[in-house]
């Protein structure tokens, strides 16, 4: 991990969990705020998507070579820290998979940057639409 100033850049190893680690590194650097993008490549994927007139997600999961065609998220102080990301994943078809990244385990290499923001958000449920939405 890097600290090129106020951006973080974090490479993560093949077998390494994207969101556990990103919540590690959150909790080791003490950042509250913040936001990041990553790419690289997963081999196995938890994918959520939530339905509004339901008020619940469901998930799918993936295991095989899948590349991280976009990956972005918001980091909040909900719960101590909280990750929200969603992800976009191709496999060798060019097929594409998105939507909430529940969690993903890297497959080759995964490389993230960081900013943090000096900033307190937070996240409050909203029962109209059944989430936790961030709170400015």
């Amino acid at each position: 991990m890097e600290d090129p100033g106020s951006i973080l850049v974090i490479r993560l190893s093949k077998g390494d969990n994207l969101i556990d680690s990103v919540q590690r590194i959150l909790h080791m650097e003490k950042i509250k705020a913040g936001y990041f993008t990553a790419i690289g490549a997963v081999d196995w994927i938890d994918l959520g998507h939530y339905d509004v007139e339901e008020k619940k997600y469901t998930s799918k999961q993936l295991e095989a070579p899948l590349e991280i065609a976009s990956c972005s998220g918001m980091v909040t102080g909900f719960k101590g820290g909280h990750v929200h990301a969603h992800i976009v994943v191709t496999d060798k078809e060019m097929r594409a998979f998105g939507g909430h990244l529940n969690e993903a385990r890297v497959g080759a290499t995964c490389e993230i940057v960081l900013k943090p923001i000096d900033a307190a958000f937070t996240r409050t449920y909203n029962d109209g639409v059944g989430l936790n939405l961030l709170t400015i």
